[in-house]
């Protein structure tokens, strides 16, 4: 496993192979205790394995799960003994490839019905194993064609184009590209590229103790500071400056 994108608290995020990069977004890690964390709104879909593991490995309580997107931010007591290991597709592939559709799992940890990948995974010690395992389940699902929907994704993740223009680009109608993307996704495209940029900026921000935030804005595609407050504030029900201070303190 190389080193860690990303961390916050107990949080750990990877970067996914590079066969699997279309449709994967991050392979990520929870193992160690967190204070008392804010949960952001979120497109992607994981595919989760919980348990809870002794000091040398061994699996108790196994669960294979999917944690759909996330609409409503809210706050997560992390139970200290939990372990997660996940891989987070991309929305727009989770029909294709956990056979389920995103609406139906919004803001909640749902059972799937795996047993036989359960089982594998109940067999690992370390992290390393269990997120081949998940990453192996992936790939023989992994669909090798490309749709509408899939492209347009890729665009709207760039953050760089409008919808009106990635709809122009696939010579597709607005209206149809909209409806599109929610019936694979569960989001609107306009509400995922807020998120997606929203997420960036934020992510961004963690990485300094007092950041710059006219610069971010400017950086993240935000008119002005004013628009990322509003922006922060109505996503996440609290002020930029808010939400740095408790992800500095996890």
């Amino acid at each position: 496993m190389n080193d860690p994108l990303y961390e916050l608290g107990g949080y750990r995020e990877y970067a996914p192979p590079p066969d699997l990069e279309r449709a994967v977004d991050v392979v990520w890690v929870y193992s160690r205790p967190a204070r008392r964390h804010r949960v952001l709104p979120e497109g992607g879909v994981s595919l989760c394995f919980q348990c809870r593991r002794s000091e040398s490995g061994a699996v108790s309580d196994p669960k294979v799960t999917i944690i759909g997107p996330i609409r409503t931010p809210r706050f997560t007591e992390p139970d200290p003994e939990l372990h997660l290991e996940a891989v987070r597709l991309k929305p727009e592939w989770c029909r294709g490839l956990l056979r389920a559709d995103p609406a139906d799992h919004v803001d909640a940890v749902d059972p799937l019905p795996l047993s036989r990948l359960r089982d594998r995974l109940a067999r690992t010690t370390t992290s390393r194993e269990a997120l081949a395992i998940l990453l192996g389940e992936i790939r023989e699902r992994h669909a090798t064609s490309l749709s509408l929907a899939h492209t347009a994704m890729e665009a709207i993740r760039s953050g760089a184009i409008r919808v009106h223009e990635i709809a122009r680009m696939l010579r597709v109608s607005e209206r149809q590209l909209r409806r599109v993307i929610i019936e694979t996704t569960s989001w609107t495209p306009k509400h995922l590229q807020r998120v997606l940029r929203m997420n960036r900026a934020i992510a961004a921000a963690d990485r300094d103790a007092a950041p710059g935030w006219s610069g971010l804005a400017a950086e993240h595609g935000y008119y002005d500071q004013p628009h990322l407050i509003a922006e922060v504030r109505a996503l996440t029900g609290v002020s930029p400056v808010e939400l740095h201070a408790e992800r500095r303190a996890e």
